[in-house]
């Protein structure tokens, strides 16, 4: 379902930590979903812990988002998220196929780890967007810390 007013907008998707996110991580992941306006279709797994609490914001704040979910086809890592008349639910997959297809097609996906370790599902769901060719990656850390892939301090620079 797509929203008429946000038709032209991107496809953003999320991951988050299973333990949630810091206070000060939370604030900066939702001043990056305000950056990405006009949002067409907001993407995520269904899964506990940070995604559940930015997916009930957007359903509580913002009822014009489309919501599309690809939730895993573990019961225990699903959050079963609510779901309105903005809300699509894919088909339960294994983690990896629902993340793959939750990231194929996004402009932007908004990354929220647990930790700097580069292991677990949010990681995962990085490596699996930077294979997939995602526009913009957007990774914050639990210091509210931002990291931007591909870095376009490190781009090369076209000759002229």
């Amino acid at each position: 379902m797509i929203i008429e007013k946000n038709k032209d907008g991107k496809v953003v998707s999320f991951y988050g930590a299973k333990k949630g996110m810091t206070p000060r991580q939370e604030l900066a992941v939702f001043d990056e979903i305000t950056r990405n306006f006009p949002i067409k279709e907001f993407r995520h797994c269904d899964t506990i812990g940070a995604t559940e609490k930015v997916h009930d914001t957007l359903i509580r704040d913002w009822k014009d988002i489309a919501i599309k979910m690809f939730p895993f086809d573990n019961p225990d890592a699903r959050a079963f998220c609510a779901t309105l008349d903005n809300v699509i639910i894919e088909p339960e997959q294994s983690a990896s196929d629902a993340t793959k297809n939750m990231c194929e097609g996004s402009n932007v996906l908004i990354a929220a780890p647990g930790d700097d370790s580069e292991f677990g599902g949010t990681w995962v769901a990085i490596r699996i967007a930077k294979k997939l060719n995602v526009r913009k990656i957007i990774i914050i850390m639990p210091d509210a810390e931002t990291r931007i892939w591909p870095n376009p301090d490190l781009m090369p620079r076209r000759k002229k």
